[in-house]
C-alpha cells in the first residue's frame, strides 16, 4: 500500500513534467509523451487501477492541448477501453457526446491545464529575468575588475 502510494505521488512528479515540457515545446514532445505514457501502459505487469488512471489522465492532459496528436493515438487506446478514463479518452477523441458527469471531467482538465500553462509561463518568464540580472551583475563585475586593473596601472 505505501509502495502504491510513493509510486503515485511519485508518477504525479512525471505527471508535471511532462505536461510542462509538451506546454513548452509543442506537438513533437506531445507525440513523444503519449507514446511513452500507453508504452508504460503495455508494458508493467499488475500495472494498478490508480496508476493506469493517472496516465490516462496524464494524457488526457496533454491531449487537451493537442488533440490530433491524441487521435493518431486512439488504436493504441483501445486495447485498454475497459477502464472508464481510457474510455472517455476515446470518447473525447471520437467527439462522442459525454455524459455531465464526463464532460465535468473534461472541463476540470481544461482548467487544470489552463493553470498549468500559467505556471510554466510565470517561471519562464522569471528565469529570463534572473538570467538578464545575472548577464548585467556579470557585466557590472567585469567593468568593476577593468576599472581596478585600469587604476592599479596608473598608480605603478
Amino acid at each position: 500500500m505505501i509502495t502504491e502510494q510513493q509510486s503515485i505521488a511519485a508518477f504525479n512528479c512525471f505527471q508535471q513534467y511532462l505536461v510542462a515540457s509538451v506546454i513548452l515545446h509543442g506537438e513533437q514532445k506531445a507525440d513523444e509523451y503519449l507514446t511513452l505514457l500507453i508504452n508504460l501502459l503495455k508494458n508493467i505487469q499488475n500495472i494498478s487501477s490508480d496508476l493506469s488512471t493517472q496516465i490516462f489522465h496524464t494524457c488526457q492532459l496533454i491531449g487537451i492541448r493537442y488533440k490530433q496528436v491524441l487521435s493518431n493515438k486512439r488504436n493504441d487506446l483501445i486495447p485498454f477501453e475497459s477502464n472508464s478514463t481510457c474510455r472517455m479518452l476515446i470518447d473525447f477523441i471520437d467527439g462522442n457526446k459525454m455524459s455531465e458527469e464526463n464532460q465535468a471531467v473534461i472541463n476540470r482538465t481544461l482548467d487544470e491545464i489552463t493553470q498549468i500553462e500559467r505556471r510554466v509561463v510565470h517561471t519562464e518568464r522569471d528565469v529570463q529575468n534572473i538570467t538578464k540580472l545575472v548577464k548585467r551583475q556579470e557585466l557590472n563585475v567585469c567593468l568593476f575588475i577593468y576599472l581596478f586593473l585600469f587604476l592599479s596601472s596608473k598608480k605603478v
